[in-house]
């Protein structure tokens, strides 16, 4: 019975370790699930804080009470992986740092909560799915009916425009309550949060009435002993808001080009990320190095003077006479692509001025890169509804002389099959033996084949268009 007792109180002892762990397994789940986010999810380094409701951040910590953290993991690990990842998205989404003019704090609470949480619902992941509340089905109704995207600004906008006591219905559900926001607000001080914990518990019992069974801990939070862990903890200036937004745009943009180019490994729901990111933080993939990740490395005929060692080289001529010792290599790898395909979408939706820049733009790219190599077999496809022609481009010359007596052929409908199909007959006639991808230049309005094909496949479209159907999962989207 002793040592029963000895082990339970070095458990009681260790149980501020456990929390710490238990956080790190949180991020490490979402790791797993979510590899296009590993940058986010790593750039807040846990801490432990008692004085805020479970969780919060400043931009640089992820800051838990450890007694509120165990008591939510006896319930269920996903309750810890939404917070983190609610946490996340926060800063993803610059929440913290960036906010309205004449803001309203607790609206702007609760449209940053919204707009993390309708992510998080949307997300066909096992470690972050539950049950969905009614009241929380019924607000996002109410939120669909009234925009199109459920980012921050444009729910507080929504909830900006209603009258007083329709707000504070909002403001005392605690519907989408998960973390305590009281870091993001540089004049806020202890005396003026008193009631930030009342107000959470307030909220968060709304949703979760068994969060607080009997977990073995005690209620006190330990916020006495705090002040001491969290002097490194500053709430957000205005400075600090500016500095704070730079790392977490480039870690927003990071991902959202990940996303972008593993589309077909991310799984589903990565599209909701994906929309709330574009608008502000996801950069249009630079073509230039995008056509290099077709290119494979191949030997050329060439001095190689990064692998020449002058050393030796210079002993060899000083001590036999001009005999160097070791002599240039003659081959060096470089980046070149052989067989490649551009299709181009002449359906009458992208005008002759559009494809002609999307081609000089693609040709000086082939050429200025070397990228281009002496036996490369270009194949360019006219295609609307059907193949209206087919130039095979060898070399220089033959580069120079499409793009003098370029001209659009077809004018019919969209249909992006047919100009797979004709492609894959060129490999099963051996017209082309190792093709390293294609182009498809479209407005993307059209039909997409539904089998993904053996090489690797982008579809480039000429700007943003929100109507723009989505493009199989298989394929990648760029654009210019």
């Amino acid at each position: 019975m002793k040592r029963e007792d000895g082990s339970r109180a070095e458990k009681n002892m260790n149980s501020d370790d456990v929390s710490r762990e238990l956080i790190s397994d949180a991020r490490n789940e979402l790791y797993l699930a979510m590899r296009y986010l590993f940058l986010p999810l790593n750039s807040l380094v846990p801490k432990e804080d008692r004085s805020n409701y479970f969780i919060a951040t400043d931009g640089s910590y992820i800051l838990y009470n450890p007694v509120i953290t165990r008591q939510k993991s006896m319930i269920s690990p996903v309750v810890l992986n939404r917070a983190y990842l609610h946490t996340v998205l926060h800063c993803m989404f610059s929440h913290p740092f960036v906010r309205p003019a004449g803001l309203n704090e607790e609206l702007w609470d609760i449209a940053c909560d919204v707009a993390v949480e309708s992510i998080i619902d949307s997300l066909s992941l096992k470690c972050v799915m539950q049950v969905m509340p009614l009241q929380r089905e019924e607000a996002y109704k109410k939120l669909n009916d009234n925009m199109t995207l459920l980012d921050a600004n444009n729910v507080y906008e929504y909830l900006n425009s209603l009258d007083r006591g329709e707000q504070a219905v909002w403001e005392a559900a605690g519907t989408f309550t998960v973390d305590d926001h009281k870091y993001w607000y540089s004049h806020n001080d202890n005396e003026n949060r008193d009631n930030s914990d009342d107000k959470h518990d307030n909220r968060d019992g709304s949703n979760d009435t068994d969060d607080t069974g009997d977990t073995g801990d005690t209620g006190d939070t330990g916020s006495d002993d705090n002040s001491d862990k969290n002097s490194s903890v500053q709430r957000l200036t205005a400075e600090l808001c500016r500095q704070m937004k730079i790392r977490w745009d480039k870690a927003a943009r990071q991902a959202g080009s990940e996303m972008e180019g593993l589309i077909a490994s991310a799984g589903t729901g990565m599209a909701g990320i994906i929309k709330a990111l574009k608008p502000g933080t996801v950069n249009k993939q630079s073509y230039r190095d995008f056509l290099r990740k077709f290119a494979s490395a191949k030997e050329q005929m060439h001095i190689d003077m990064d692998a020449f060692d002058y050393g030796f080289y210079n002993y060899g001529l000083m001590m036999y006479d001009n005999m160097p010792l070791i002599e240039e290599l003659e081959y060096r790898e470089e980046l070149r692509i052989e067989e490649f395909v551009i299709v181009i979408d002449t359906s009458g939706s992208c005008s002759g001025r559009i494809v002609q820049r999307f081609l000089d733009e693609t040709f000086e790219v082939l050429m200025t890169e070397g990228i281009f190599a002496d036996r490369t077999r270009l194949h360019i496809i006219q295609c609307d509804n059907r193949i209206q022609s087919d130039t095979v481009i060898n070399n220089r010359n033959d580069m120079a002389r499409f793009k003098d007596n370029f001209e659009v052929k077809g004018f019919g409908g969209t249909d992006f099959r047919p100009a797979f199909e004709y492609v894959a007959g060129l490999i099963a006639s051996k017209e082309i033996n190792n093709l390293q991808g294609m182009l498809y230049f479209t407005d993307g309005h059209g039909i997409y084949p539904k089998a993904r094909p053996a090489y690797k496949t982008a579809f480039v479209f000429p700007g943003e268009d929100d109507a723009r159907p989505a493009v199989p999962a298989w394929a990648i989207k760029v654009e210019l």
